[in-house]
């Protein structure tokens, strides 16, 4: 059967090295929609009572996981010029299309009471930056006398400080997350060459981060693999005419990959990224074996 079946692969070589090349530019061509998975991997099945419940919840309260926090630990931050530039910073936040508000010692509000209207007024704790240490220790005091925001905002034993940036969940479930991310890091940037180091956390930030290392990660993790397993071919069988054929089967497997991927509607994520490499250090031996016994 084998021999029969090899016999009109020979005969047919021609038409099946056609079919094959043209599929492989389809898929090559399918590839290039391939898209990278912002969200955060599942555990459960989608038919699970616990996962059908969030996404319920999800629906009628949409996700909080919205919010980036900055956080420094230097307490020449509540020196008049590095303040100012603090909560400057948080005004150029303001700025950027895909951040709706932020919080900060800087960007305070205070509950007042409003006995004509009968009813509370939000009244922002600092109405201009302070130009002295005397201005500057004034709104420290009226913060501190605000024990709401104590281990919340501020921490009178380190000295630490946060910055809540409250993002725009819709435009970081697109690529233009990236674009929001990047004008932040310019304007972070510009404040800590005053010399205070500013430490990023939170979901959103965390996603769009490990995107783009999964992103600039993935092409340098496949030439690496062909790298190495072309040097070991040609070690072995000190044939280029050996290795570039070997490489062209394992390659074409990997465009194949990518293109089912776009066809099926699976996103990149930290799990598929390992198939391209996965396939090329798989497929080598195989094409060893064929090569040895054929």
């Amino acid at each position: 059967m084998w021999e029969w079946l090899a016999s009109r692969v020979l005969r047919n070589r021609t038409g099946i090295l056609i079919a094959l090349g043209t599929i492989t530019l389809f898929m090559g061509w399918k590839a290039r929609e391939v898209r990278t998975s912002f969200k955060h991997g599942g555990l459960l099945p989608k038919n699970d009572s616990a996962y059908i419940v969030y996404q319920q919840f999800l629906q009628k309260f949409s996700e909080d996981g919205n919010v980036i926090v900055l956080g420094v630990e230097d307490r020449r931050l509540y020196q008049p010029e590095f303040f100012t530039a603090w909560w400057q910073l948080g005004n150029d936040l303001k700025k950027i299309d895909g951040i709706d508000s932020v919080f900060s010692e800087a960007h305070l509000f205070d509950l007042m009471r409003d006995d004509s209207l009968k009813r509370f007024r939000l009244v922002p704790v600092m109405a201009a930056p302070p130009r002295s240490q005397a201005e500057m220790d004034t709104i420290l005091t009226k913060v501190r006398a605000l024990p709401f925001y104590r281990g919340l905002l501020y921490n009178d034993s380190t000295g630490a400080s946060l910055m809540m940036v409250f993002v725009d969940a819709r435009v970081f479930d697109t690529n233009d997350r990236d674009r929001v991310i990047n004008a932040m890091e310019e304007r972070i940037a510009a404040f800590e060459q005053g010399g205070i180091d500013v430490h990023r956390s939170g979901l959103p930030y965390i996603r769009v981060r490990t995107t783009q290392l999964l992103q600039g990660e993935l092409p340098m993790f496949v030439g690496l693999a062909v790298a190495v397993t072309a040097l070991l071919l040609l070690l072995f069988f000190r044939s280029w005419r050996v290795m570039l054929y070997s490489l062209l089967v394992v390659l074409t497997s990997v465009v194949w990959a990518f293109g089912t991927m776009a066809l099926m509607g699976f996103e990149l994520n930290i799990l598929t990224s390992v198939v391209p490499p996965l396939l090329i250090v798989i497929g080598v031996p195989n094409c060893v074996f064929l090569i040895n016994k054929y």
